[in-house]
């Protein structure tokens, strides 16, 4: 039996990992962009195509902007380790 299930009262908490730390809940396009290292305008297009959803009052919610990260990202695109020499 899992000690977890035979204790289920000392079952740890959901960890949350705040993986921008110190930015707001709230951005603005300017801010969102700086975030991304992107241009405001290019985060203006984003808004355009609905990549990114601002709230009613134009902010972005930082945990869209992440999931926008998250799904756009090539962090599962394997980085060569040493690209082929060239030939002379």
């Amino acid at each position: 039996m899992n000690i977890l299930e035979q204790y289920p009262e000392e079952k740890p908490a959901e960890a949350s990992i705040d993986i921008l730390p110190g930015v707001p809940d709230r951005l603005s396009a300017a801010a969102a962009a700086f975030v991304m290292a992107v241009s405001e305008q290019t985060v203006i297009r984003m808004i355009d195509r609905g990549d990114l959803l601002p709230d009613m009052d134009g902010t972005i919610l930082k945990d869209d902007l992440v999931n926008y990260v998250r799904s756009h990202t090539l962090s599962d695109v394997p980085v060569l380790d040493s690209p082929e020499p060239l030939e002379q």
